[in-house]
């Protein structure tokens, strides 16, 4: 499944340079490689193409608050016979991003993939669905275990723990 969403230019390292080869240097724990890596990401100002870039500025202002290190957006997996999309990837969780959904039904067949795909790289997984009803979120957490949080103040103080 290829994501239409891109990275702007101004982010032009794209999430495989992630995986850096590990170099011997004398800065302790993180190599020379991941330092200037997680550098330019600090830099980095993250755009999509869908959902009016909803998610690209939620990134920029995760990343931008200082306690959370955005490693990616938009980045696609492969997992087992499945493939998917992460729409915020973090050291720590994979965060997927519904925009608007209001009284529409919460669609989660995505969000059991990513759940499921996180739990595989021993991350934590939150939908972040500023939009979600009361019983949305009842469905997604009581029936698939699916965290959901709607407020970005509390998205960021999970993210930074």
């Amino acid at each position: 499944m290829a994501s239409e969403s891109v990275v702007s230019a101004e982010s032009s390292v794209e999430a495989s340079v992630l995986k850096t080869s590990k170099e011997t240097t004398s800065m302790g724990s993180e190599t020379l490689d991941d330092a200037l890596r997680f550098e330019e990401l600090e830099k980095r100002r993250w755009v999509t193409t869908q959902d009016n870039n909803f998610t690209g500025k939620l990134a920029t202002r995760l990343q931008d608050s200082g306690k959370v290190r955005v490693e990616g957006v938009d980045v696609d997996y492969s997992f087992g016979q499945r493939n998917g999309d992460l729409d915020i990837v973090t050291s720590k969780y994979n965060v997927e991003v519904k925009s608007g959904i209001g009284r529409n039904k919460l669609k989660l067949n995505q969000s059991k993939k990513n759940l499921e795909y996180s739990q595989s790289q021993g991350k934590g997984y939150i939908l972040y669905s500023p939009k979600a009803t009361r019983a949305q979120i009842k469905v997604a957490e009581e029936d698939y275990g699916i965290q959901v949080i709607t407020d970005e103040k509390v998205l960021l103080r999970m993210l930074s723990q």
